[in-house]
């Protein structure tokens, strides 16, 4: 079932899939180490499709629906509270990291 939906956050979905999957320490021990390792693999425009992703995913759940549709959605492989308090504080943290070289979508 998430399949699908993952299907309306490709960017975000191909971040996820590469770089934070169960084996992520071969991209690094942080959430910023792993996005460093993004960015050096990936171009400008799909860390802006990343950021997009992420601003259209956190505007369509609240804050209470975020991890548990983050996981349905992405699958129980990536459990994004394990790298900060909040899904949506992980996901912010994500989105500021690209912003730093990417202007805002």
């Amino acid at each position: 079932m998430g399949r699908l939906y993952a299907d309306n956050y490709p960017y975000l979905d191909s971040l996820m899939g590469g770089y934070f999957h169960q084996d992520y320490a071969i991209n690094g021990n942080t959430t910023e180490e792993i996005v460093k390792a993004y960015q050096e693999h990936s171009h400008p425009e799909d860390w802006m499709g990343v950021r997009a992703d992420i601003h259209r995913f956190l505007r369509r759940y609240d804050d209470s629906r975020t991890r548990q549709e983050f996981i349905r959605i992405f699958g129980s492989d990536i459990d994004p509270e394990l790298w900060e308090p909040t899904t949506r504080q992980w996901l912010l943290k994500i989105d500021e990291l690209l912003q730093q070289i990417a202007p805002r979508p």
